[in-house]
């Protein structure tokens, strides 16, 4: 049975591993760039080391080295990448070392690795010419959460003994969803002497629940305890006390085993009678059954084993609340609500979706949000299509533990609530394991359109999210790498969104530019991971989109004599290059004054044209060239029109006396 839960940002089904907020600033150029580690489960996650960060002053070529360190035991595989920015440099998926060429700047290493307890991985970066190391540490491998034995937990706890005498240990199955097949409890003391065992595998369980008794001096103890649950729920939950002879209790845990996991947290603010509701949802479909336990100090305050409200007594206090249910097999999914009152106040709200593990393609996840104040809201849901549709979608809203609507994509719903927490149960189809999609959903006050939750959520293998605040209006940039390591995922996706409008997407890979408007923005990653890894990495940057340069060209006259010349001045603000053409030519900086361009023997056109980040700006300027002619007089004066007159007039005449003389 799976089951999602997302307060937020994180689900058992999909959890990222590095989870940033970015905000943005004005005056910054790049808001984020950085790399994430995507697991298809939490159970994955937990056991990938943190990645180091080092700085590299000097360009060079450098080694990376990685050793098994052999504490405490051999690793059966290593994998090492180190990445810049977006970007992966190198990778080493072996011990040994290779190496590599780095520019100055900021560089992360990453490691993932298996063994077949625990074990170290020794990492290296040292320059090839040599020198002493730019980074040199070790990373804790353990092995991966097992796939084989399901339903198998263990257990290991440290106390003290501060005053010697007798004791007693009593190992309990609170058969809760049901009896486990099997528990085995060892203490040791300080030197590794056994001092109790219960329970050995080989032995019924006769000795559940009796309590067996040990002498113990002042010092430290370790108890460990293997258990396994029986189907079909592969789940279970066991508590141990250890108390002194006068039943003063030393120690007391519950603990789950399998599938059954803590549901919450209690704080019993007081010692007293409470009341707990649980109540199925009947969304989309009545549950089979649904139960729950409410554990304090390894003994059980109460066990509710359908949906109804029972009252209880609790001691001031913490306490632990386990959950479980199961759909019916036609349907496959369900939800049920958990609500546990103090008073006037809500000491615990909440509500979850199961699946089964038949309901293939069906993904639930749930949200918690808080309404400020007793209002009427509005909810709407959306289904943004990318990179397809999905099929089928159903968005409930509860406030403790009662439904008060739902709403399906596409549609809105208006509901009166009261002050105080609520949730959001989201069951999508998509009717493939492998489809991958994307919705979204806002609360908001009805009368005055504030936002009081918004949630944008993938739906597939991998997901992950980032929020970041835009300060200002302006174009921003996003680029998507997919990192290949330690495989390619197979489809991959960047949307960023904002409440339940798409502003912008890359599918695949690549950089997309959109218009942001000061506010919250969610980057949200989807992909589809290699059926054999468990793990994934993209890149993802955002910075501000670059303007494109502003070019000012001017010339101090535009009209020359032959093989005159003229001043021209520029400003390109924004660029990094300029190059002339047209009437002069070669690169110019990007600012010139009373720049000398010349002789001209006819009309040109000057042309500049200026290259920067955000792209290209050209400018001309129109020279032309007059045809100056001198007078035919000594005193060198143009020749004007009067003097064309005498001219022409003395042509005439002397054309008229050739006649006279012919005749």
């Amino acid at each position: 049975m799976a089951i999602a839960k997302i307060f937020g940002v994180s689900s058992r089904a999909t959890w990222l591993m590095v989870l940033a907020s970015v905000s943005l600033s004005a005056s910054a150029a790049v808001y984020r760039e950085d790399v994430v580690l995507v697991a298809k489960a939490e159970k994955y996650a937990q056991v990938a080391p943190a990645p180091r960060t080092f700085t590299v002053a000097t360009a060079g070529r450098y080694r990376l080295a990685a050793t098994d360190v052999g504490f405490p035991g051999p690793l059966t595989s290593i994998d090492v990448v180190v990445t810049k920015g977006v970007a992966r440099i190198v990778r080493l998926a072996q011990v040994g070392a290779i190496e590599f060429d780095a520019v100055p700047g900021t560089y992360k290493v990453h490691v993932l690795g298996q063994a077949a307890t625990a074990g170290s991985a020794g990492v290296t970066i040292t320059p090839v010419s040599g020198g002493a190391p730019v980074l040199e540490y070790q990373a804790g491998i353990v092995s991966n959460p097992a796939s084989g034995a399901a339903g198998r937990s263990t257990f290991s706890h440290s106390l003290a003994v501060t005053t010697a005498g007798n004791y007693q240990i009593t190992l309990t199955d609170r058969r809760f969803p049901s009896t486990l097949s099997s528990f085995d409890l060892l203490m040791l003391n300080a030197n590794g002497t056994p001092v109790a065992r219960l329970c050995q595998p080989a032995i019924p369980n006769i000795c559940d629940s009796a309590p067996k008794n040990f002498t113990a001096a002042v010092g430290n103890y370790d108890v460990f305890v293997n258990a396994l649950a029986s189907s079909p729920f592969n789940a279970g939950l066991y508590s141990i006390k250890i108390s002194t002879a006068s039943n003063a209790t030393l120690y007391g845990v519950t603990n789950p085993v399998g599938t059954l996991e803590s549901h919450a947290f209690l704080e019993f603010p007081a010692s007293g009678q409470y009341e707990v509701t649980l109540k199925d949802l009947e969304f989309p479909a009545s549950l089979a059954n649904v139960s729950a336990v409410i554990a304090q100090g390894g003994e059980i305050v109460t066990n509710v084993s359908s949906a109804t409200t029972q009252t209880f007594t609790a001691a001031n206090g913490p306490a632990t609340l386990y959950t479980l249910a199961e759909p019916n097999a036609a349907e496959g999914v369900g939800a049920f609500g958990v609500y546990l009152p103090h008073g006037a106040q809500t000491l615990y709200s909440d509500a979850q979706a199961v699946v089964s593990g038949a309901a293939n393609g069906v993904r639930a996840y749930a949200f918690m949000g808080s309404f400020p104040a007793a209002a009427t809201y509005r909810i709407d849901a959306r289904d943004f299509g990318f990179p397809v549709s999905i099929p089928s979608m159903q968005l409930l809203v509860t406030q403790n533990g009662a439904p008060l609507g739902a709403v399906t994509f596409g549609g809105s719903l208006t509901v009166p609530a009261k002050a105080g927490p609520f949730m959001l149960v989201a069951i999508a189809n998509m009717n493939s394991a492998t489809a991958i999609g994307l919705f979204g959903a806002t609360v908001s006050d009805a009368n005055t359109n504030a936002e009081v939750l918004t949630i944008t959520q993938g739906v597939g293998d991998l997901f992950s999210k980032q929020t970041f605040d835009a300060t200002a209006a302006g174009n921003l940039d996003v680029v998507l790498n997919d990192i290949g390591w330690p495989t390619p995922f197979q489809d991959l996706a960047v949307v960023v969104t904002r409440g339940n409008t798409l502003v912008g997407q890359i599918f695949g890979g690549g950089a997309f530019s959109f218009p942001a408007q000061a506010g919250t923005y969610t980057l949200n990653f989807v992909a589809r991971g290699e059926n054999a890894s468990n793990y994934g990495m993209y890149g993802a940057k955002i910075e501000d989109s670059a303007p494109a340069p502003t070019l000012m060209f001017t010339a101090a006259t535009t009209t020359v004599p032959l093989q005159g010349s003229t001043t021209v001045s520029w400003l390109a603000e924004g660029a990094t290059t300029c190059t002339a053409s047209g009437g002069w030519s070669g690169a110019k900086p990007t600012s010139g004054t009373n720049v000398s361009v010349g002789p001209f023997a006819a009309d040109a056109t000057l042309t500049l044209s200026c290259t920067g980040p955000g792209g290209n700006k050209d400018a001309q300027v129109k020279v032309s060239v007059t045809q100056d002619t001198k007078s035919m007089d000594d005193g060198g004066g143009a020749f004007g029109l009067w003097q064309l007159a005498v001219l022409l007039f003395l042509s005439l005449l002397s054309m008229q006396r050739n006649r006279w003389m012919k005749r």
